[in-house]
């Protein structure tokens, strides 16, 4: 259980950086936050932030 809730929350995190970066090359910093780049790494890093604090506590 801990290994999986380790591995989903290092996906998306790593998802969430990779699109964020993403969306910075494509559209520049102006108007990245009203694009879907913006959405999809959002979601992805609150993903990244439920998956992790379950691992948190599991692993203690």
């Amino acid at each position: 259980m801990e290994q999986i809730l380790f591995i989903v929350s290092m996906t998306a995190l790593g998802l969430s950086f990779c699109i964020f970066i993403l969306g910075v090359l494509n559209n520049g910093l102006n108007n990245l936050f009203k694009t879907k780049y913006a959405k999809a790494s959002g979601i992805l890093f609150l993903a990244y932030i439920v998956t992790f604090a379950p691992y948190i506590i599991i692993s203690n």
